[in-house]
């Protein structure tokens, strides 16, 4: 019982609709991995964003908020 409550403060934290999907997911931490890969390819995109600079023209970043 106390997972569900923790659960249910954390979708409310993150402004996320209470439904029983996201609530599932959240207990399993579907969501999680899904916000680990986003911020991975950031995190790749933002280290390698210098050296490519010099050959590539510059685009736009895709801000994508936490869920």
């Amino acid at each position: 019982m106390i997972k569900i409550l923790q659960a249910n403060k954390q979708l409310m934290d993150y402004n996320k609709e209470l439904t029983a999907v996201n609530l599932k997911n959240r207990l399993l931490g579907i969501d999680e991995i899904k916000r680990f890969i986003l911020q991975e390819f950031k995190t790749h995109n933002q280290k390698l964003s210098p050296s490519l600079e010099l050959n590539m023209p510059k685009v736009p970043a895709i801000d994508i908020p936490p869920p």
